[in-house]
């Protein structure tokens, strides 16, 4: 997958393994019911709000103290 995109080859990943998309994408979209809930870079998806409540189920407010540890050390 990794030389078929610096092959200059767009790659197209359906994934939910959230720290898998983070380490491999350039640019992500999230989905939530149908709809585009979130997109960018994977530091901007890492600690995007609605992305950590629909597929972590992380709350606004616990979001410093869990992100690292449930990321498995991934930062955003």
């Amino acid at each position: 997958m990794r030389e078929l995109a610096a092959a200059g080859t767009t790659v197209v990943l359906v994934e939910h393994n959230f720290g898998l998309v983070l380490e491999v994408a350039d640019e992500i979209y999230v989905l939530a019911n149908g709809a585009v809930v979130a997109s960018g870079p994977p530091a901007e998806i890492a600690s995007h709000p609605a992305v950590l409540r629909e597929y972590l189920g992380i709350s606004e407010d616990a979001l410093n103290p869990v992100l690292g540890e449930t990321l498995g050390g991934v930062e955003p």
